[in-house]
């Protein structure tokens, strides 16, 4: 067989050399033409193998004798014609491919310590990359269509290997080390061949892409017949089915182009106002004629230029504007007046460590599962990732709450979860414990039917009031009560999710827009256009006469989300009573947006902001319970004495203004002394109680309460 495959390397190198000659005669036709380009293939293989082990690899496999593989083939190609119908090839290619084998048998081992007789698979898995040439000669039978056949040599760059033996009967136990699979090895294959040929086969079809015949796209399919072993003590042999596609171009030969003349006349007017002139008059001024040559697109081209300035004098005409407008951007300073013209909006990263409320609510007279809370199918469950929740606010992370859960059951699989139902202790539900009982049978239900974690893990418990219940004493104290609490030995399982984003702080939003205004006509209406890249963002308008000033907020518009690096645009136009429209000339704000990715890349200064929620916060009390110190944990490990903190006290709205100011500054007291803040330089560490003045969410709903009655400590730390 080598002796065969030199024979059609020497035929394939005389032909070539004999095309050489034919090329150089410039022959029009595509089919005389050689062609350039590159080539794309999909390989599917298939090892024929007779082998029970790779050299120097031990293993216990009876035999492996055969398997499935796949790889792709890149390269680049030269086609010169021959004679007739005849053309050879050459393909420089880089080959990359895996294969996969693998063979099964009943033998006894220990299993979870037995001697067992089980079903266990051995799996190999193997790669090679390999550079090379094809020398292909090619037939065009029919048309377009060509066959081809011819030698494919190659260096193989890479030889791995995996292996392993898999537990596949029984189904449940491991083997002596613990696991499922043993035996794990990988390396370079040793021993196998540095060389790989074959033979190739195959057919394809030449589509041309232009009339000219000068681009094509050629579809194939091609068999190579491997004669090299992979390695040469075993036997095991690999042969490929490919399906590929060439992109080829065939230049045309070269033409000499024939010269282009080209006549170009150009007339300039200057025009003159002269005041007083009875009729307009025109000068003609004297032409220059010249001529230049050039090579435009490789053709000869001469040019014929004809220039001439005429002068056209005009009567002047004397016009009094009787309406005209301006505007200007202006700030102040006390109350000095001084134009305006930037505004920047600088990012910053932002990590807010969200606490979880270990609450499940629900409707009145009711056990079934509230709408709002995310329930998943088993599918959606087994999908179901932590990086999903990373851009989520607290309250879409909290209806996420039995999926975490679900989650982490499964991930701490020594956790267990005693679910305890309650009730409001009011109306119909006062004294029915089966009513607790039920809601906390769902939640359980919900875990094992969709999260597949084991009943005697679940432990669940009914009673009436919740243990630490909310005054009952209004609606919203009776919607709190109805609830299942989620309690566990392992505190991970309630742990707070971490959420990224990004926060953007804005100099200069604030500022006023000053219109001034000359003539006598009386305005009808009047409006301004904020734009950005030919793009109006903002409209403003108004009836009547002009208010002098207007107040601008670009957060309190909206378009700090809209502005982008460059100049804000604002332009006055005014309409009068006679329908007479009039613009001011267009200024400019100058924007300087500011973001991470900016900074990183100019490794410029910066800083990192952290916010952690701290829950719960029993109702009416401003203690800190074990939950929340371990929040107080993580916030004293990201301290620095760069940082600065802002410490904040909420309540929700149940209750009197007064009480809840003074019960929020107790909360975030109760915070800072159990901070670290010796770590902090003195003087930036702040804390103060907001009560109910700024409700943080929806308080029509309990869990929007709950998340109310926190404190949120606010780390900035610069970063270098």
């Amino acid at each position: 067989m080598k002796k065969i495959t030199y024979i059609i390397i020497i035929l394939l190198s005389a032909n070539i050399l004999q095309i050489k000659d034919l090329h150089a005669k410039g022959q029009a036709d595509s089919a005389a033409r050689a062609k350039y380009g590159f080539y794309f293939g999909y390989d599917i293989l298939r090892p024929n193998s007779n082998f029970h082990q790779l050299p120097g690899v031990i293993i216990t496999n009876p035999t492996f004798t055969g398997g499935n593989g796949s790889g792709i083939t890149i390269g680049g190609l030269y086609e010169l014609p021959y004679k007739g119908r005849f053309t050879a090839m050459i393909r420089a290619k880089y080959s990359s491919f895996t294969s996969n084998m693998d063979d099964e048998e009943t033998k006894l081992v220990r299993v979870d310590g037995l001697l067992t007789d089980a079903l266990i698979r051995h799996n190999l898995e193997t790669e090679f990359q390999k550079i090379g040439f094809e020398f292909l000669a090619n037939l065009k039978f029919y048309k377009d269509w060509f066959f081809f056949a011819g030698i494919d040599i190659n260096y193989v760059t890479l030889k791995r290997y995996k292996q392993n033996e898999e537990l596949i009967n029984p189904a449940a136990g491991n083997f002596a080390n613990g696991a499922r699979t043993r035996f794990d090895e990988q390396g370079d294959i040793r021993d196998a061949s540095v060389y790989y040929s074959g033979v190739v086969i195959g057919t394809g079809y030449d589509l041309p892409l232009d009339k000219n015949r000068t681009l094509f796209i050629a579809p194939e399919v091609r068999y190579t017949y491997g004669l090299t072993p992979i390695v040469p003590i075993l036997d095991w042999d690999i042969n490929f089915l490919s399906a590929g596609v060439s992109i080829k171009y065939s230049p045309l030969p070269y033409k000499k182009p024939d010269i282009q003349f080209r006549f170009r006349k150009e007339i300039d007017t200057i025009i003159i106002e002269v005041p007083g002139l009875a009729e307009s008059a025109v000068i003609t001024g004297n032409p220059s004629i010249s001529r230049d040559s050039a090579d435009v697109d490789d053709v000869p081209v001469v040019t014929e230029y004809y220039y001439r300035t005429d002068t056209l004098f005009i009567v002047k005409k004397i016009i009094i504007p009787d309406l005209t407008v301006d505007i200007s951007a202006i700030y102040y300073t006390g109350n000095t007046e001084a134009p305006f013209s930037e505004i920047t909006i600088e990012e910053f990263r932002s990590e807010n460590i969200q606490p979880l409320l270990p609450y499940i609510f629900f409707g009145p007279n009711s056990d079934a599962i509230l709408q709002r809370y995310e329930k998943l199918t088993p599918q959606e469950a087994n999908d179901f990732d932590f990086n999903d929740l990373f851009t989520f606010k607290k309250l879409p992370t909290y209806y996420q709450l039995l999926n975490i859960v679900g989650r982490r059951m499964n991930q701490y699989p020594k956790a267990t979860l005693t679910i305890t139902g309650c009730n409001s202790g009011s109306g119909n539900e006062r004294g029915n414990p089966e009513l607790s009982g039920n809601r906390a049978n769902n939640v359980a239900s919900y875990l094992s039917d969709i999260w597949n974690i084991e009943p005697h893990r679940l432990a669940t418990r009914s009673r009436n009031l919740p243990q630490v219940p909310t005054k009952a004493d209004g609606p919203e104290g009776v919607a709190e009560n109805r609830r299942v609490e989620l309690s566990s030995n392992m505190w991970e399982m309630f742990a707070p999710v971490v959420t990224k984003d990004t926060i953007i702080e804005v100099s200069g939003e604030s500022f006023w827009l000053k219109m001034t205004i000359t003539g006598r006509a009386k305005i009808k209406q009047w409006k301004i256009d904020l734009s950005q890249n030919g793009k109006i963002l903002k409209s403003i308008s108004g009836q009547g006469g002009l208010p002098g000033k207007i107040h601008l907020d670009i957060r309190e518009q909206n378009l700090v989300s809209l502005l982008d690096n460059g100049a804000l645009q604002y332009v006055l136009e005014v309409a009068d009573e006679n329908g007479k429209t009039v613009r001011s000339k267009t200024a400019a704000l100058i924007i300087n947006r500011i973001t991470v990715n900016d900074k990183q890349s100019r490794k410029a200064k910066d800083k990192k902001i952290y916010q952690f929620s701290l829950i719960l916060f029993d109702y009416n009390k401003h203690s800190l319970n074990n939950a929340n110190m371990k929040i107080v944990g993580l916030i004293n490990d990201k301290l620095a004495n760069s940082s600065k903190v802002a410490i904040l006290g909420y309540t929700d709205r149940l209750g009197e203004y007064e009480y809840n100011l003074k019960l929020s500054e107790a909360r975030a007291k109760a915070v800072r002394r159990a901070l670290n803040t010796g770590l902090v330089r003195a003087g930036e560490v702040t804390d103060a109680g907001l009560g109910e003045t700024e409700l943080l969410y929806d308080n029509e709903l309990p869990e929007g309460r709950f998340y109310c009655r926190t404190v949120v400590v606010e780390i900035e730390t610069p970063v270098e």
